[in-house]
């Protein structure tokens, strides 16, 4: 038991000391401004999307992963919403969730600029 609880705590320590919120934050922030084309082109088609009465767009990104602590599961989540102007262009960007953390090679491989 000593070992398993030693291992989930280096595991916890490392993830968390790797991944940020602040990184996930600073990236979906770099597609403010470009084309919702380019963010499909890096990312993958959303997992949903829905259309706007002015003519934008929501594209919506989740994931969601389950990890076992002390013999329960916990789940973690993210989703993450651009939201574009009629000409395509992402004009915000929405996150929710408690699972919402990018590395910084996350964020050098998907950034938007």
């Amino acid at each position: 038991m000593r070992f398993k609880l030693f291992f989930i705590l280096v595991f916890v320590f490392f993830i968390s000391s790797c991944a940020t919120t602040e990184n996930h934050r600073k990236l979906v922030d770099s597609w403010k401004g470009r084309h919702s084309d380019d963010l499909i082109i890096r990312w993958g088609p959303p997992h949903n999307s829905a259309a706007l009465s002015r003519g934008g767009k929501i594209l919506e990104y989740k994931h969601k992963r389950y990890l076992i602590i002390f013999d329960r599961p916990e789940k973690y989540w993210c989703v993450t919403r651009f939201v574009t102007d009629s000409q395509g262009i992402i004009v915000d960007c929405i996150l929710e969730g408690n699972d919402c953390i990018a590395t910084e090679n996350e964020y050098i491989l998907r950034k938007g600029k």
